[in-house]
Order: structure tokens, then C-alpha cells, then sequence
């Protein structure tokens, strides 16, 4: 079974064990970089979904020395539970933006190609940033939720 734990300082861990007790000690473990005198588990339940998650080799084809660095993403079913019970504060922020400030100008020309739509190209510029600035505030609410 995989289990979610929200730390107190904001961050996530997911851990494969037969129980709770098992899972919180893999996520209070030095594998998980856990530092018993800095962190702390606020929030830990099984993951109701099937678990993904895919990772990639960063520097494969550079010079850099890192060669062996791993970056990956989680499934979209996952991302999407982690974000509903985790940080419900970001998910309602990507939910209300749209209903604060369209992507598109329903108004504006649907003919005309995005790269040549000046219109449209300052709308999607007002979401993009009305987005970051939402998801930010949300970023900043969801650490301090639980200290």
C-alpha cells in the first residue's frame, strides 16, 4: 500500500508499506531525509488511487558531471489526490483563476491564429499572471498551515 504523509513544513513524502505504523516509520527514517529534530508528520493516510510515476535521467547528454541525476513526475490521477487532501489551498487556486481571469477573450477574434491575435496573446498573458500570483499566495498559505 502507498501512504501519503504531509510534513509540517510543507513538504510531501510517499512511502510503500503493509501498514501505517510501518509507512510512518520508512517516512521518520534517514532515507526519507527525515530530521527528527526539524520535521515532523502533520498528516499521513494510504493513497485511495493507483500509484505512477515516471523519472528521467537529467544530464544524459551534457558534459555535466551529474550524469546519474534523476528528475521525474507523478502520475496525474496521483498529483491531482496529493493536491485535493494535501494542499487543497493550491487546487482551489488553479480552480478560481479561470473564474477570476479567463485564459481566452470569448470576445476577442477566434479566427485568427494565437500568434498573430494581439487580443488574445494579452489575455493569456493576464491569466498566466493572475495564475502565478494566486498559486503563489497559496504556496505561501499551505507552509505556514500547520506550523
Amino acid at each position: 500500500m502507498i501512504f501519503v504523509a504531509r510534513y509540517k513544513n510543507g513538504s510531501c513524502g510517499l512511502a510503500e508499506a503493509p501498514n501505517e505504523e510501518r509507512a510512518r516509520q520508512v517516512l521518520e527514517s534517514e532515507e526519507a531525509d527525515f530530521d527528527p529534530e526539524k520535521d515532523e508528520i502533520v498528516n499521513l493516510r494510504p493513497l485511495s488511487g493507483g500509484f505512477v510515476s515516471r523519472w528521467y535521467f537529467d544530464h544524459k547528454d551534457s558534459d555535466d558531471l551529474e550524469i546519474d541525476r534523476l528528475s521525474g513526475i507523478l502520475g496525474a490521477e496521483v498529483t491531482d489526490e496529493i493536491l485535493e487532501h494535501e494542499y487543497p489551498a493550491i487546487l482551489t487556486a488553479h480552480a478560481t483563476c479561470a473564474q477570476e481571469e479567463p485564459l481566452f477573450d470569448e470576445d476577442a477574434d477566434q479566427a485568427t491564429p494565437l500568434i498573430y491575435n494581439r487580443p488574445q496573446v494579452q489575455q493569456m498573458a493576464k491569466w498566466s499572471k493572475n495564475l502565478r500570483n494566486r498559486v503563489r499566495q497559496a504556496i505561501d498559505f499551505e507552509l505556514q498551515r500547520f506550523r
